[in-house]
């Protein structure tokens, strides 16, 4: 499509010259192209300096906001994740800081969960940290299971968690059967859960 071509056209020529992309983006008029061919810009800029992409995302509004702070956290969630969600933790609470934050953890937990999962702790209860644990859970579950396990149990919703729960064990127990089943039992968890999770 047209906003195809113009994205790429705009992450090849952001690539040498984000500031004169910019310039040229802004110029466009406000809406769903601006708003994509903006983030195609941010990400490369970001790969460059990625406390000033940063800093002009913090200036947007809306959709330029979503997009652009997508953009970003992709970019940086890869060379600097700990930067990314402090940074993260600036905006207002809500469907661009959930999304961002479901961002950096797909990058984050495959990469380093540890790391990740110790981020997981300073977020406050409420549904952004859930949407992060549950992308903690899909990113780290093949690579720390037992880990992935523990949080899947901190879940809200009960489908969600069992689904969860399942998935992380049946991967836990492949790579630790004494271990994994050792924890399931002694989880607390209902008979009826802890029964299906050792089938």
């Amino acid at each position: 499509s047209r906003q195809e071509y113009l994205e790429s056209v705009l992450q090849n020529w952001s690539q040498r010259d984000h500031a004169a992309a910019l310039e040229w983006v802004q110029a466009l008029p406000s809406g769903e192209s601006r708003a994509g061919a903006l983030a195609s810009v941010l990400g490369n800029w970001a790969a460059q300096s990625p406390e000033a992409a940063a800093k002009f995302v913090s200036g947007l509004e809306g959709d330029e906001l979503g997009r652009g702070l997508q953009s970003v956290i992709a970019t940086i969630s890869n060379s600097d994740p700990e930067y990314a969600a402090a940074w993260i933790q600036t905006f207002p609470a809500g469907e661009a800081q959930e999304q961002a934050a479901s961002t950096l953890m797909m990058n984050w937990a495959r990469e380093d969960p540890t790391s990740a999962a110790s981020w997981l702790t300073t977020l406050p209860d409420g549904q952004s940290r859930q949407n992060a644990v549950e992308q903690f859970i899909n990113s780290a579950t093949d690579s720390q299971p037992d880990l992935a396990w523990h949080w899947a149990q901190t879940l809200n919703d009960p489908e969600k968690q069992l689904e969860a729960l399942q998935r992380t064990s049946q991967e836990w127990i492949k790579l630790d059967q004494t271990a994994a089943r050792t924890a399931i039992q002694a989880s607390g968890l209902p008979a009826e859960v802890v029964t299906k999770l050792l089938q």
